[in-house]
């Protein structure tokens, strides 16, 4: 997701095996759009007030044939697909380490609630995996 094509040219995502695809708003400069379509397809959707529209994203993915998304994302990305219900299931991995500083892990506005489906040790980690409730 780049709402606003501020992707660096020279970013290493292009650089990976398989197929890059950006999600860039309508109404991104026209000029970044076209430098980032030659390294990777670039599909334009509506912007929403958090950045692009998920929703319209996940439609064209689905389109596109791509049915399973593992999404490694931040606070913003994180929350919006919380709060707006896109996600089957939701894995968190809880470290044993103390973080002096740093963002929450999602800013929701509302409650979601999730079912714990399993818990597992990794290492001196905790994995934790909830799926989406209806």
């Amino acid at each position: 997701m780049d709402s606003n094509a501020k992707t660096p040219i020279n970013s290493q995502i292009f650089s990976e095996k398989g197929v890059t695809i950006l999600f860039c708003s309508a109404n991104a400069p026209l000029k970044r759009i076209n430098a980032l379509a030659k390294k990777a397809f670039v599909f334009l959707v509506n912007k929403s007030k958090e950045g692009v529209d998920l929703k319209e994203v996940f439609e064209v993915l689905n389109l596109i044939g791509v049915n399973t998304v593992l999404v490694e994302g931040g606070n913003k990305l994180n929350s919006s697909l919380l709060e707006q219900g896109l996600f089957d299931k939701l894995l968190l991995i809880v470290a044993d380490k103390k973080i002096s500083k740093g963002l929450k892990a999602f800013n929701l506005k509302n409650k979601r609630t999730v079912k714990i489906s399993r818990t597992k040790k990794i290492g001196k980690d905790l994995l934790i995996e909830t799926e989406r409730t209806i």
